[in-house]
């Protein structure tokens, strides 16, 4: 099952696999669309966008697609190396979950592997440790680093940070220092140091 909000990108996706060989047995454009449609199915996996617009997430969807089929194979496909990014913890989901990004697609061999690979999973999804998800420059920044580094990308000056979060400045200067060393960004000025921090963030997540 292909799960993507946008037509085109679905249409794509779903004749992408059925002309590797994948039988698509539904593909839908929302979470209620694709439950309905699963109870008849019943799909060995499916393949669902992060960001399904507005209502559920593709990680809830995921969750009740879980309950629902015990062993179904879920591939998460988003523009998102760090789901926190859309903001989505990555323990929202289900175990034995794939986690694939739009920039890694090369060619449909990609998709299958990954589905092939997601119903592995989710057999042995009791002695898996969690959702798989592909190295992001971002992956090792705690929740309070990626929402801060998120505020420099916005323009705001440390300054603003510190209202904004109730902080000192020099709390905020210290903790967008770790940051840059963490992104091994070591800028001459602060300036262009904001400006790589800023950089780094809208390249791994769209600036969203």
């Amino acid at each position: 099952m292909v799960v993507e909000d946008n037509p085109f990108t679905r249409m794509t996706l779903a004749g992408t696999l059925a002309a590797a060989g994948v039988d698509v047995v539904h593909d839908a454009g929302s979470a209620r669309e694709a439950l309905s449609l699963a109870r008849d199915a019943a799909p060995d996996a499916a393949l669902i966008d992060l960001d399904l617009g507005d209502g559920p997430t593709g990680a809830d969807l995921a969750v009740a697609l879980r309950r629902q089929f015990a062993s179904i194979g879920i591939v998460i496909l988003t523009s998102f190396t760090d789901p926190r990014a859309a903001g989505v913890d990555a323990s929202a989901f289900p175990r034995g979950t794939s986690y694939l990004t739009k920039g890694e697609l090369g060619d449909a061999e990609a998709l299958v592997i990954a589905l092939a690979r997601s119903v592995r999973l989710a057999v042995a999804s009791g002695e898996d440790p969690g959702v798989a998800i592909e190295s992001s420059r971002l992956a090792g920044l705690t929740d309070n680093q990626m929402d801060l580094l998120g505020m420099v990308a916005a323009g705001l000056s440390n300054a603003e940070i510190a209202r904004e979060r109730g902080i000192g400045e020099s709390a905020v200067e210290r903790t967008v220092a770790r940051i840059a060393q963490h992104l091994g960004i070591d800028a001459d000025s602060r300036t262009n140091r904001r400006v790589l921090l800023a950089r780094a963030y809208i390249d791994e997540t769209g600036g969203r």
